[in-house]
């Protein structure tokens, strides 16, 4: 059992919502690998990071992001060493993939990003 605070002005909204999700899905996970059921693993950061650009930095972003409820994508921002940026909770992984991107150029105008995970596969170059 997993208490959490309200979420808006109730708890309702715990299980539809994105930021919710994002709550409980790492506390599920947690409960899945107790009872040795598949769910993702550590090592899948592990084999993350000795991709292009993996940086020990990025683990936390990485593990929250492999927690993160789907439809979701990750870009690689090219001229910027081990800069990722990540959304998820979006309603298709079409709707991910464009946010994602938007956003990434948004704050990196002058770079390119580069989808290379969209949920929880690698889509990206592997050089």
């Amino acid at each position: 059992m997993v208490m959490f605070n309200p979420l808006g002005q109730e708890g309702h909204t715990l299980f539809s919502s994105a930021a919710g999700r994002y709550l409980w899905l790492p506390e599920m996970d947690a409960f899945l690998r107790f009872q040795q059921l598949p769910t993702w693993q550590r090592r899948d950061v592990d084999v993350l990071l000795k991709r292009p650009n993996g940086s020990e930095s990025n683990r936390g972003f990485l593990e929250g992001f492999l927690a993160a409820p789907f439809e979701k994508a990750l870009v690689r921002v090219a001229s910027e060493n081990y800069k990722v940026f990540g959304v998820w909770g979006t309603k298709t992984i079409g709707d991910a993939r464009k946010r994602v991107l938007d956003d990434c150029g948004k704050q990196w105008a002058q770079a390119q990003c580069l989808i290379v995970l969209e949920n929880n596969n690698w889509v990206g170059s592997t050089e």
